[in-house]
């Protein structure tokens, strides 16, 4: 009986749905709102279907659509922006990032009085933070009412003055503002039981009373080793590409086979596909082959050579003739931006504001200084000006004053913190690879 049971059930799997059955389950499911386009084949195969509101035709699998819900993939995208993406931050992410350079003086001042350690644990962690008691991004909405100006997802979008009016004001805030030195892991903690939003000092105080009873000493171990795990990863992923480097490419063995007439080996050419033996009077050599062969002939070998040549021959396009300017693809400035910048550079801006204003790399501002980049736009007489451009940090009477103290065995950093210079500037001159011609005397050592 029970053999006859099996024989009696209906095989639904090799059935096959028709075009009109599929349309109707797509109906069903979504209405109006899509239709198909394309032919149905079985629901593994891709088809064609159409999205009414946006009229994009995009390629998805029947299962995918009616099961899993995929639909267009672009209009999913567009629904995830802007204010409707759930970690919108009131379109200042831009201005972020812009204005943590100006608090590096802030910063440091807070290191110092802490000593370099974190306030709840008392060790010297390399990965100390600054925990801000009211809130870091609520502090750029306030700014932005006060100078009544609109947020704006671009840096670049604001004008120099502009952009003067924000940094002065965002400083002068951060005068006499409190702030604490925590480790990394124990900070990320505070903001994920109080949240980014609305801070508080009392939220803080309540905070470190439940640190010092101990009851995040768990939480703040998962946090630990879940960084450490991080870097090892990284780490594995730089020593991997580093070995991806350093590999030697082995060439593989390629077997061919060798047809026998008259006891006499022979091969078939693999584009004139004429037999002839096989040897080097009639192929070329290649030693990842087993036979020591080429796998076409030299007439087939020699044929395609000679056309190679006659390409060559052939007139070619003048370098940078076509990819001059706003024609390269990989511009990302326009004529009116370099001529903006070149001006900049005259006044005497330096690189780095330029960089920031821009969100360019600060090689390209080198390249259109020297003449590299954009030169058809410079004039002579501009580049010449460009050229010399000096530093403005150092004079002949500076030098003079840096090599005195110098002669008199002073630190180089105070003397790099002194006159707002780098370390390897002053190192320079004390090494004599710059500012060679001026030399002190014993008078000037007395003075």
């Amino acid at each position: 009986m029970l053999i006859s049971e099996e024989k009696e059930k209906p095989k639904y799997s090799n059935k096959l749905k028709t075009q009109e059955e599929f349309k109707k389950e797509v109906y069903d499911a979504v209405g109006e709102e899509y239709s198909v386009i394309g032919k149905y084949v079985n629901r593994k195969t891709k088809i064609l279907m159409r999205h009414n509101i946006c009229n994009r035709d995009y390629p998805v699998t029947p299962t995918n659509f009616i099961s899993c819900n995929n639909r267009c993939p672009l209009c999913r995208w567009d629904r995830w922006k802007g204010e409707d993406h759930p970690k919108w931050k009131n379109g200042i992410s831009g201005l972020h990032s812009y204005l943590r350079y100006y608090i590096n003086e802030w910063k440091q001042d807070l290191f110092k009085r802490y000593n370099y350690k974190c306030y709840l644990s008392n060790k010297n962690n390399r990965d100390l933070q600054i925990h801000h008691f009211y809130n870091y991004s609520q502090i750029i909405l306030d700014v932005l009412d006060e100078l009544q100006l609109d947020i704006k997802s671009n840096v670049s979008t604001y004008t120099i003055d502009e952009l003067e009016k924000i940094v002065n004001l965002f400083v002068d805030k951060h005068v006499g503002m409190d702030g604490v030195c925590l480790s990394k892991p124990i900070h990320i903690l505070f903001h994920h039981i109080y949240g980014n939003k609305n801070n508080s000092k009392e939220q803080f105080d309540e905070f470190r009373q439940r640190y010092n009873d101990g009851e995040f000493i768990i939480e703040i171990e998962k946090i630990q080793n879940k960084e450490t795990l991080n870097l090892q990863k990284e780490k594995q992923e730089k020593e991997k590409y580093k070995v991806s480097k350093t590999k030697v490419i082995k060439t593989k063995t390629i077997k061919t086979k060798l047809e026998k007439v008259n006891g006499q080996e022979m091969k078939r050419c693999s584009k004139c596909k004429e037999i002839l033996p096989a040897s080097k009077e009639y192929f070329y050599g290649d030693k990842t082959r087993t036979d020591g062969l080429m796998h076409a002939c030299k007439k087939c070998n020699n044929k395609s050579t000679r056309k190679k040549s006659l390409n060559n021959n052939k007139p070619r396009k003048i370098r940078g003739e076509a990819t001059k300017g706003i024609k390269n693809t990989n511009a990302k400035l326009t004529e009116k931006d370099v001529l903006d910048i070149v001006s900049m550079l005259l006044k005497g801006i330096k690189h780095t504001e330029i960089v920031k204003y821009y969100n360019i790399d600060a090689d390209i501002i080198s390249h259109i200084k020297c003449g590299r980049r954009w030169a058809h736009l410079i004039d002579k007489d501009t580049k010449s000006k460009l050229m010399k451009l000096k530093s403005k940090k150092l004079n002949v009477d500076i030098v003079r004053e840096i090599k005195i103290k110098i002669a008199k065995n002073e630190n180089i950093k105070i003397i790099a913190e002194q006159y707002e210079v780098s370390v390897g500037s002053i190192r320079d001159i004390k090494n004599n690879k710059t500012w060679k011609n001026e030399i002190i005397n014993n008078k000037d050592l007395e003075d």
